[in-house]
């Protein structure tokens, strides 16, 4: 059977209400164009503010770095500032040092110049002290002597008190060494002159009462008309007598002195021919009598000194003219006078 078909078959098309709107048909390719551009752009931002992020997060450990260097540099220049003023100071200290050893080494130049040219004053002065210690000894020899040769006058020897001085001089090459020799000679030499005086010391100290009563010097300044021993009887008669002192001519009046100290013994008129006498006990068994005086100064019993006037001279008792009878007598018996007299008065 045979079927009619329509000339051409057309789709039957939606009517359109009269109340539906319209819209922009867009492609769906677009669509996932758009999609994936804005999806790129987030993700770029994304990333853009990440990296900034990390910009910022960086930079900031940078600047924290840099400060910390920078601290650093600023401690390091300050401690290179303190050395520096530190190596200024050591070298002005060093500079200073300098200045003050090269015045102390001048100091010692001068001092080693002025040491040199004192050393010969030195060795002058040395051989002067030892001149003067030989003198020492000969005069320490002269005075022992003199003790020596006084009679009756016991406990003085010289035998340990003259020992010879050895030279305060050494001799050396080197002038520190010559001058330690020298002090130490002249030192040992004043030890022995010391300690030899100390022992004349102890001895005239021992013997001082004796030496200080001892009749050594002249009761009167004048001539001896007559001295000890046998003479011709002076009051006549032609015979011949012994003369127990020496008589001294003295004007009339003229200051009569002990010549030892001691004890008045006697004073006054004497009936054995002596006139007005005086006697003093010097010690020692010694005693000095003291004739024809016109006046008497001194009391028996009185204590006298060497060189003390205890009388005035006259022609008192059996006398020709004015004089002073002398006598020593010792243990009571006379002794010739002119062998105490060592001291001219």
């Amino acid at each position: 059977m045979d079927c009619e078909t329509p000339a051409a078959a057309k789709p039957n098309r939606a009517k359109k209400s009269p109340g539906h709107k319209k819209y922009l048909k867009i492609p769906y390719t677009y669509v996932r164009l758009i999609v994936s551009v804005l999806l790129a752009f987030c993700l770029i931002l994304c990333v853009s503010f990440f990296r900034i992020q990390q910009f910022h997060v960086t930079e900031e450990a940078n600047v924290s770095e840099y400060m910390d260097l920078l601290n650093k540099y600023n401690d390091l220049q300050t401690q290179a500032n303190e050395l520096t003023a530190k190596l200024n100071s050591v070298e002005n200290k060093n500079d200073s040092t300098q200045d003050t050893l090269n015045q102390q080494a001048q100091k010692l130049n001068e001092q080693d110049s002025e040491f040199t040219q004192n050393l010969d004053e030195f060795q002058k002065k040395a051989e002067e002290l030892q001149n003067k210690l030989d003198e020492l000894e000969k005069q320490k020899e002269d005075i022992v002597n003199q003790l020596n040769g006084i009679p009756y006058l016991p406990g003085i020897t010289s035998q340990s008190l003259t020992q010879p001085i050895p030279l305060a001089i050494s001799y050396s090459s080197d002038p520190i060494q010559l001058l330690g020799y020298k002090l130490d000679s002249l030192n040992d030499n004043a030890d022995q002159e010391l300690s030899s005086f100390q022992d004349l010391m102890d001895t005239f100290n021992t013997d001082k009462p004796i030496l200080n009563d001892y009749p050594t010097i002249w009761p009167v300044k004048g001539k001896v008309t007559s001295g000890y021993g046998t003479r011709q009887n002076p009051m006549g008669g032609g015979t011949s007598e012994f003369h127990s002192g020496m008589d001294i001519a003295v004007p009339m009046y003229t200051d009569v002195k002990a010549t030892g100290g001691g004890v008045v013994k006697e004073a006054g008129w004497n009936s054995g021919g002596y006139g007005n006498l005086v006697v003093i006990d010097n010690g020692n068994g010694i005693e000095t009598y003291y004739g024809h005086n016109s006046e008497v100064l001194v009391k028996k019993g009185e204590k006298v000194t060497r060189g003390q006037i205890i009388a005035k001279s006259g022609s008192t008792g059996n006398s020709t003219g004015p004089h002073v009878h002398y006598e020593v007598r010792v243990n009571g018996s006379a002794v010739n006078p002119q062998k105490y007299l060592l001291i001219n008065n």
